[in-house]
C-alpha cells in the first residue's frame, strides 16, 4: 500500500477471541477509528525477542513441557532439540496463551530443549460494554507493536475499524 491509503477491516468475533490490528513488517498505521457492536477490552501488544530460552532437559518420558515467558505472538517460535529445529504441528503443538510446548515424542533423556519466540505484552488499556467506538483517540501501530479488540460479550461481537497508511515501517 502507498502513504495515505485509507486501511480498514472488520470481522465477526466470537466471544473470547480477538480482532488483530497489525500491518505488515513493511508499514506503518495510524488508526482513526475501532467500532463494535458488543462489549470489548483494547488491548495495545509489544512484541519482545526470546532467544535461546532453556525449556527443559528431556527424560525419555515427558512430553510437555512450558515456555517461561507467554502469551507468544503466533507462528513466532522455533524450538529445539538439542540444536535441531522442530517442526510445529508434526514434532510439537503450542499454545501460545499458555507457553505449553507438547511433544509428539517424548524427546530423549538428556536432550537439551531450548526456543526462540516472540513474547507478546499486552496491556489493557480501555474497555466498553454494549456497542459503539473508540473515536477518541488515535493509535500508531506496526508489525511489532499492535493492538487487539478482545470481545468480552457472551455472543458474537462485530468489531471493525479505519485508518490511513502513514510511513514505513523503519
Amino acid at each position: 500500500m502507498a502513504l495515505g491509503d485509507v486501511v480498514e477491516g472488520q470481522e465477526k468475533v466470537a466471544s473470547g477471541g480477538v480482532l488483530k490490528i497489525k500491518p505488515p513488517s513493511t508499514e506503518e498505521w495510524t488508526i482513526h477509528n475501532i467500532y463494535h457492536s458488543d462489549d470489548c477490552e483494547l488491548i495495545k501488544c509489544k512484541l519482545v525477542q526470546i532467544t535461546g530460552e532453556n525449556v527443559g532437559t528431556g527424560d525419555g518420558t515427558t512430553t510437555t513441557f512450558y515456555l517461561q515467558n507467554p502469551p507468544l505472538e503466533e507462528e513466532s517460535e522455533t524450538i529445539y532439540i538439542d540444536g535441531v529445529a522442530q517442526t510445529r504441528d508434526v514434532d510439537y503443538t503450542i499454545d501460545y496463551e499458555t507457553g505449553q510446548i507438547t511433544f509428539t515424542n517424548a524427546p530423549p533423556s538428556g536432550a537439551v530443549i531450548t526456543a526462540d519466540y516472540q513474547h507478546r505484552r499486552e496491556v489493557t488499556f480501555d474497555s466498553h460494554t454494549g456497542s459503539g467506538a473508540w473515536v477518541f483517540m488515535t493509535f500508531g501501530v506496526k508489525s511489532d507493536n499492535y493492538i487487539r479488540i478482545k470481545n468480552t460479550s457472551a455472543g458474537d461481537n462485530i468489531i471493525g475499524y479505519d485508518g490511513k497508511v502513514t510511513g514505513p515501517n523503519a
